[in-house]
């Protein structure tokens, strides 16, 4: 528990250190990325998941179907980290469950299922033992108010008793690239808790096995996808209106065209081609010295897919804002650029799949309507 805490702070520290007050522009980040990851898939985003258990486990489970119990969390937890496409591969599910128990074939059935669904990668989901269950008491005081109808409220200390169950379980992960056949392996084995509690004089029971494996594998699967998958954030990139660099006579006028295009990025969904002639005029009247138009550009461009156009802009902007416009967050957030295009370029030398046709290239996902800023390659 405290390490999905401090994740999810850590995550929620990146995207709002990037976040100002002000005028911003969504853009998809790889915040996270399992070592070897692109060496593996090689950047592939489409990928399909099976999930099998041996017929002689014994599970006890709120859905009766262990298998689905497991491939749904971690379909739900890969969609959540928002890089790969999920491919349904059910009707090969008979066919993997006998390769999954034998431990053999499992890398030529991969091949063989890359080319069938055109996907880049399978992940398995395999459940070498039974759970292991532990139930435990905890007894503790608990403070709490009493109201009475007639007088004041006050505080009372009442012994309280929990029973806590102790979930182990065992899943064995692997990421297999469907054209080359590496792979990427991670197992999961950590007990997870969870309670029931009431005052002692009223008895508790511990929760139900199933209550418990449920909760135990969604936070199983949670871990599996974290180890074989990037995670995608879209990061609130500021852009700006501060007519820096411009001399006096057309400081109005650059500031309002730079207003008018960051206008354009703020209707839904965006509209960068309006946004980008805006700041380009703006440009045009500052005889090319407004450092926030190159800046804004810059996010712009990043946001669309144009990289290069991006790192462009981004170097204009610090030639004419000098090391004070630079200074803080902007410096951060054109280090994360430069970091995200070399992930990005790799993955490009990386993700071509020939099939006897023109190159093509596989699309990152992004959630809800923000397709609009899905990298274009």
């Amino acid at each position: 528990m405290a390490s999905l805490g401090k994740r999810v702070l850590l995550l929620f520290l990146i995207i709002g250190f990037f976040s100002q007050c002000g005028s911003y522009i969504k853009i998809p980040v790889v915040t996270s990325m399992p070592a070897d990851f692109l060496n593996v898939l090689q950047g592939g985003k489409k990928i399909g998941i099976a999930a099998t258990v041996k017929p002689d486990m014994a599970f006890e489970s709120t859905s009766g179907d262990i298998a689905a119990v497991l491939k749904g969390s971690t379909e739900n937890a890969l969609q959540g980290f928002g890089y790969f496409t999920m491919v349904d591969i059910a009707s090969r599910q008979d066919r993997m469950k006998e390769l999954v128990r034998s431990q053999q074939g499992l890398t030529q059935f991969a091949l063989e299922a890359g080319k069938e669904f055109a996907i880049n990668g399978l992940i398995y989901l395999n459940v070498p033992q039974n759970p292991i269950y532990e139930c435990k008491t905890r007894r503790f005081i608990k403070e709490v108010q009493d109201c009475p109808k007639k007088g004041k409220c006050s505080t009372i200390k009442v012994p309280y008793i929990s029973k806590i169950l102790f979930t182990t379980v065992f899943i064995q992960a692997k990421l297999v690239n469907t054209e080359t056949g590496r792979s990427l392996s991670y197992s999961y084995q950590k007990p997870f808790e969870i309670e029931n509690s009431a005052p002692s004089n009223q008895g508790v029971d511990c929760p139900a096995r199933s209550q418990g494996f449920d909760a135990a594998a969604r936070r199983a699967s949670f871990t599996v996808a974290k180890h074989l998958s990037p995670e995608v954030r879209m990061v609130d990139i500021v852009v700006g209106s501060e007519p820096i660099g411009v001399a006096g006579p057309h400081q109005k006028s650059v500031e309002a065209l730079l207003k008018q295009g960051i206008k354009w990025v703020e209707i839904s969904p965006p509209n960068f081609e309006e946004a980008k002639k805006t700041w380009l005029e703006a440009l045009r009247i500052s005889d090319y010295s407004a450092a926030f138009a190159y800046w804004n550009l810059a996010v712009a461009f990043w946001a669309e897919g144009n990289l290069v156009q991006s790192e462009d802009n981004f170097r204009k902007s610090m030639s004419k804002g000098g090391p004070e416009f630079m200074s803080g967050k902007k410096m951060q957030i054109y280090s994360m650029f430069l970091k995200e295009k070399k992930r990005i370029e790799i993955e490009k030398q990386k993700d071509t799949i020939s099939f006897g046709g023109p190159p093509m290239r596989m699309l990152a996902p992004i959630h809800g309507n923000q397709m609009l800023l899905i990298y274009r390659y």
